[in-house]
This record gives C-alpha cells, sequence and structure tokens, in this order.
C-alpha cells in the first residue's frame, strides 16, 4: 500500500510537503524524507508524535531509543514501520524537527491507495 502524507507548518505561508510512502518503510525513511525536501541538517534529535484530533501528543517514535515511558511503548524510527501506526485517512501526527526550539511540523494521512513504491519520496512542495 502507498501511504500519501501531507505536512504543513505554521511558520511558513502555504508550506506543504506531500510524500509518498510505502507502508513498509519506516519512519527513519520518513524523517529523512523530510529533511532532504527542506533542506534541513540531520544534526536534531527529531521524534514523531501520534496525534488525536486536537493535536495532543500520543506514542513517539524517537531517533534515537530513549529512557523508558510508562504510558507507551519505547519506538525508535529505524524499527518502526509506518503501517504499524498509522491506518486511518485523516490519522495525525506532529513531526517535531528541531526540540530545542519547538519547531515542528502537522502531518495528517491524506490517503492509502493500493500500489508500491520504493521507500518515501516527496512528491509535492
Amino acid at each position: 500500500m502507498i501511504y500519501k502524507l501531507v505536512f504543513s507548518c505554521e511558520e511558513v505561508d502555504d508550506f506543504r510537503r506531500v510524500y509518498e510512502a510505502d507502508g513498509d518503510a519506516t519512519f527513519l525513511d520518513l524523517h529523512q524524507a523530510i529533511l532532504k525536501s527542506v533542506n534541513y541538517a540531520d544534526d536534531q534529535m527529531t521524534s514523531f508524535y501520534m496525534c488525536n484530533e486536537r493535536w495532543e501528543k500520543g506514542q513517539e517514535v524517537t531517533l534515537v531509543e530513549m529512557g523508558n515511558n510508562f504510558e507507551y511503548d519505547n519506538m525508535i524510527m529505524e524499527a518502526t514501520r509506518i503501517n504499524e501506526l498509522l491506518e486511518d485517512c485523516g490519522q495525525r501526527m506532529i513531526y517535531v524537527y528541531d526540540p530545542m526550539f519547538e519547531r515542528y511540523f502537522f502531518g495528517r494521512l491524506a490517503e492509502i491507495m493500493p500500489g508500491y513504491c520504493q521507500g518515501v519520496t516527496c512528491v509535492e512542495s
């Protein structure tokens, strides 16, 4: 399956990136595709957070293994496939790319389509 993910940012007017990801791609693949498409350095302790409809953070997927969080399993990007956490269209996530200054992108799963693609690709910027 191909997962169509749309990310936006409140810092920049009309900022929008659209990615197509194979369901078996990892969150590390998505992390690398995002950084490449915005020309950001890969030098921060980034994380993805699964969110509810009010953008409240839930399950975290970290770049490197962190200490134990008793509320959620410890998940790392390299070992977590997109299809493990993204199941429903409209599902939301936050990608924190600069934790020191609390800078992030809002993401949502726009569509799940039949087919296959290689890894993660930015298809619209």
